[in-house]
This record gives structure tokens, sequence and C-alpha cells, in this order.
């Protein structure tokens, strides 16, 4: 399954968003992902991301929201209300200097979101309307 996807996007090095990119590549393809509650994940806390509030995490994190959206929101509504909001953002340097590091991969997300547009079987709509089905389910099933 981890190759059917495409495995981890480099372009999101050297972390933030990856997993969250494996499990929409996965569920865009039309595969389904199941949450295993009673089993334990030995995870080394803070190896890859000091702090979760440094600059670095942070500046990380708007870029690869950014390559996020271009690469997999295939929706033009969707795309185009992230568009809408770049310019209230451009206020921030740190939102600036992302917008700039994506401009400059361009080349590299397009053809991912190429790739991307031939994996996918669900529409962007369909992922959103899946959440709200298991969300609401979920809370349902903690009332009883």
């Amino acid at each position: 399954m981890f190759d059917l996807a495409g495995g981890i996007n480099e372009l999101l090095e050297p972390y933030l968003l990856e997993e969250t990119d494996l499990a929409y590549k996965i569920l865009k393809a039309g595969y389904k992902i199941a949450y295993a509650h009673d089993t334990k994940c030995l995870h080394y806390c803070g190896g890859t991301i000091s702090s979760k509030t440094s600059e670095k995490t942070r500046y990380l994190s708007i870029r690869n929201r950014y390559i996020f959206v271009l690469l997999h929101i295939h929706s033009p509504f969707l795309l185009l209300q992230t568009f809408f909001m770049i310019p209230f953002r451009l206020f921030s340097p740190m939102e600036r200097k992302a917008l700039k590091e994506v401009f400059a991969m361009r080349r590299q997300i397009f053809c991912g979101r190429k790739i991307e547009k031939t994996r996918s079987v669900l529409s962007d709509r369909a992922l959103i309307r899946m959440s709200g089905d298991y969300a609401k389910a979920v809370t349902s099933r903690k009332g009883e």
C-alpha cells in the first residue's frame, strides 16, 4: 500500500504533514484506513521536531500546507478558496517566505499533482463527506 500510494513525499522534507499526505493519497486512491485502537505505537517524541513552537516548525507547517493543497486538492472551488486567502496572508513575512519557496518548487509540485490526479479515484468532496460521516458515527458511539 505504501508503494502504491507513492510513499513519503520528499517535497515535504524534513518533516510535517508527511503522514497526512500519505493517508490522503491512500484514501483518494479508494482504499480504506483502519484504526486499531488497541495498538500501541512506539515513537520517539521530538525526534525530528525539537520544538513545536520553533520558527522552523512554524515555517515548515505553512510551507507544507501550501504544498499539500497544490498536490492533492483538485476541486476548483476548494482551490479558489485557498487562492482567495493568499493576499490576506501576505502581511506575514513567514507566509511570504513560504510562498516564495513553494513558487520555486512549482515544477516538482505540479509534476507530483499530475501523478496524484492519475491515482485519485475519489474526489476531495467525497473525502470531506466521508470524514464528516465518520465524525458523526464516532460522536454517536460516544453517546451510547
